[in-house]
């Protein structure tokens, strides 16, 4: 019997559900496995192979069992176009459409409450917490002006639309991780610029410069 696969084609073929439990299960394997990881020198093999499975398996929505039957050249081409698509780039996509609702990025970041500020800060640095920080920053959008100008519903707390995001496209997702990534990385470029032109950095800046950084490795370990 031959197996039909449904691989993705692009990041927006994969929803952000799906990817998280991807990630949830390679980073529960890992930490079953990491005795084995020090004394076994095959062991980076058949991670590996693991990761590739349950690649496959998840993203292209077949039983984990049927997996081993897939052609070794069919699978081996299917996780590499995996793999490249979870490497593309993608940029902030202010609206998107879920599920007949159209949801509008905030509009100003800068006048966010202190509620969707301290969520925002809590999740949008964990992948398992992705699509709470989805709901605090992508909401229905109320009324559209010209201009491509919109508002967006209140803020209602991280539970209110934490489940339905996690139907989003994963394009959508990256380009906001993107997003906040390049104004992290600006920020510290901005603090260094104004402490080279006569201010030392003091304890504050360099803690400020590090976490950024921090922030932004993360991103990039989630992105590839």
């Amino acid at each position: 019997m031959k197996l039909e696969l449904t691989i993705p084609e692009s990041l927006s073929d994969i929803k952000l559900g799906d990817y998280q439990r991807f990630y949830s299960e390679i980073e529960e394997y890992k930490q079953k496995n990491i005795i084995v990881r020090k004394v076994n020198e095959l062991f980076n093999d058949s991670e590996e192979v693991f990761i590739s499975k349950k690649m496959v398996s998840i993203f292209c929505g077949i039983d984990e069992n049927l997996v081993g039957k897939i052609p070794l050249k069919e699978f081996e081409e299917t996780v590499l176009t995996i793999n490249k698509i979870l490497e593309s780039n993608n940029k902030l996509r202010p609206k998107f459409k879920l599920n007949g609702v159209t949801y509008g990025f905030v509009t100003k970041l800068d006048s966010i409450t202190l509620a969707e500020f301290v969520d925002v800060d809590k999740y949008v640095g964990s992948t398992e917490q992705l699509h709470r920080a989805m709901g605090v920053l992508f909401r229905p959008i109320t009324h559209e002006v010209t201009g491509g100008m919109y508002l967006i519903e209140d803020y209602k707390g991280s539970n209110h639309l934490c489940d339905i995001m996690l139907d989003c496209r994963m394009d959508i997702v990256a380009g906001m991780l993107v997003f906040f990534w390049t104004l992290g990385k600006e920020l510290v470029t901005h603090t260094l610029s104004c402490s080279e032109e006569g201010q030392e950095e003091d304890s504050q800046i360099t803690q400020l410069k590090q976490t950024l950084e921090l922030s932004g490795g993360g991103i990039n370990q989630f992105m590839h």
